[in-house]
């Protein structure tokens, strides 16, 4: 294999464990393009194989854009809760419980299992499997500028926490838009961390 970079970025520094190097630091490199190649040429007209290993860290922007609209669908749940009850042992099954529902309701269908097979020492087959539906119905609702700015915040923290530990960010920078239908949150992050991609390649004799 070779190391390949798995996005754009500059070249800060590189560690090359295994492989022949083909980037430089302060190289500006592309997505997909070939950082330490698995593969040497013995100039006799030969080559020799090896699986490439190491590190290139780079100067990366990435940019985060969250939307979120003025106008939604909220759920609102009026009807009682709607029920199934199931009786399992080995093959057999028996409903023991079911509330009459009209199909075309909408619902949040809920299933779970309660093993009641332990007796003692032994464990049988036996368990009671739980169907229960909450029927719901949807209403129009309108949120304030403020309100889906808040929730394009909340949203722009949930994926910088899926930020690997290992990308360092040096610098943050966050452009709101209020439109008709939506506000809009554009999130620019300069960072340094490790494009170094594995990059398999085939042998063929």
């Amino acid at each position: 294999c070779s190391i390949a970079a798995i996005r754009d970025g500059v070249i800060q520094d590189y560690t090359v464990i295994q492989g022949n190097p083909l980037c430089s630091v302060g190289q500006a490199v592309k997505a997909g393009e070939l950082l330490v190649s698995g593969l040497y040429d013995s100039k006799t007209g030969s080559f020799r194989y090896t699986r490439a290993a190491g590190n290139v860290m780079a100067r990366t922007e990435r940019t985060i854009t969250v939307e979120i609209p003025l106008s939604y669908e909220e759920k609102v749940y009026t009807e009682p809760v709607l029920q199934e009850i199931e009786l399992h042992f080995f093959n057999f099954s028996h409903k023991i419980f079911k509330n009459s529902r009209n199909s075309d309701i909408l619902c949040d269908i809920i299933k779970y299992n309660s093993n009641l097979g332990q007796l003692g020492n032994n464990q049988l087959p036996l368990s009671f499997s739980y169907t229960r539906a909450y029927p719901y119905r949807t209403e129009q609702r309108e949120r304030s500028t403020t309100d889906a700015l808040a929730l394009c915040y909340e949203e722009l923290s949930r994926q910088l926490s899926t930020l690997s530990g290992e990308v360092q960010l040096l610098q943050k920078s966050i452009v709101t838009a209020v439109g008709e239908d939506s506000v809009t949150l554009t999130c620019t992050l300069v960072c340094i961390e490790n494009i170094a991609a594995v990059q398999e390649f085939e042998i063929v004799q």
